[in-house]
């Protein structure tokens, strides 16, 4: 149902206070710290053609931010903006995507009511953080690229994770983020683990059939109830409620410990020393 203009202009002026505060706490906090001063010599150094150093001729990767740094030495190369007057402004326009996305999930939710209500409140808590409003500039640093690759890859994983164009766009977004910082890589893993666990799930693998569970799947979906014995009948909402019990944590638990058990005889192969293999063998009850 299109909403008429003018709700959709009094909601646009809803949501101007909450862009002001942003402004007004990231003009207060607008900073260039320190650190980013590694990744402007770096970036300097590759397009003087010395290579990604910090010094010529000594190749020490001191940097954590790749992405970044590579980002930078381009916008200099293709603009002539050198990187201590761009840094803070990318980092600014990271943060309006971090917001668009935040408010195009709101929108894309499923089963989500009163989406106008959850928006404002959503944008009211980030707008207002001080946190937030620190890193809109960002100091110079990737803080706000590592905020928006990692929020896509969720949002895109949570919206459009059975369909092929939307995991092709998570696993950009999750290479991107790890590219930006390396505990991207660990975002990364607990994305993919989240989809499989879905997957598994979807499937059957964590619910095994049985009669109690068929009956479950059968209330689950959507049911005719027949109301004042009238004969009238009316649809139920779905009850999802429950959806892993007995059987299901029983098959789950048996795939931790396989899991597990994988994990010991890996690790003990590779273990060095008779302290480490009793420590690894505690650590993942080996015994067990």
């Amino acid at each position: 149902m299109r909403v008429p203009r003018p709700i959709q202009v009094v909601a646009a002026l809803l949501f101007l206070p909450w862009f002001a505060l942003l402004g007004w706490l990231a003009s207060v906090a607008w900073f260039i710290t320190d650190d980013a001063f590694v990744s402007f010599r770096y970036a300097r150094n590759l397009l003087n053609g010395h290579g990604l150093v910090f010094n010529p001729g000594e190749y020490v990767e001191g940097y954590t931010n790749f992405l970044w740094v590579l980002e930078l030495a381009a916008i200099w190369r293709v603009l002539g903006i050198r990187p201590e007057d761009v840094a803070n402004w990318l980092s600014v326009l990271y943060t309006v995507g971090t917001i668009a996305v935040l408010l195009w999930w709101v929108a894309r939710l499923p089963f989500l009511r009163h989406r106008g209500l959850i928006a404002w409140m959503a944008l009211g808590l980030i707008c207002g953080s001080a946190t937030f409003a620190v890193w809109t500039s960002g100091g110079g640093l990737e803080t706000r690229q590592f905020t928006f690759f990692v929020l896509v890859a969720v949002v895109c994983l949570s919206l459009y994770g059975a369909n092929r164009w939307g995991l092709l766009a998570a696993s950009l977004s999750l290479s991107a983020a790890a590219l930006t910082r390396p505990e991207g890589l660990l975002v990364a893993a607990c994305c993919v683990g989240w989809f499989v666990v879905q997957r598994l799930v979807t499937v059957g693998l964590l619910a095994p059939r049985s009669d109690e569970g068929q009956g479950r799947q059968k209330q689950a979906g959507t049911t005719q109830l027949d109301i004042m014995g009238g004969g009238r009948r009316v649809a139920r909402s779905p009850d999802f409620s429950g959806t892993l019990r007995g059987a299901d944590w029983r098959a789950l638990s048996r795939a931790v410990s396989v899991l597990r058990r994988m994990a010991a005889e890996h690790l003990l192969r590779e273990a060095r020393g008779p302290v480490v293999r009793v420590g690894v063998s505690l650590f993942v009850g080996r015994g067990d």
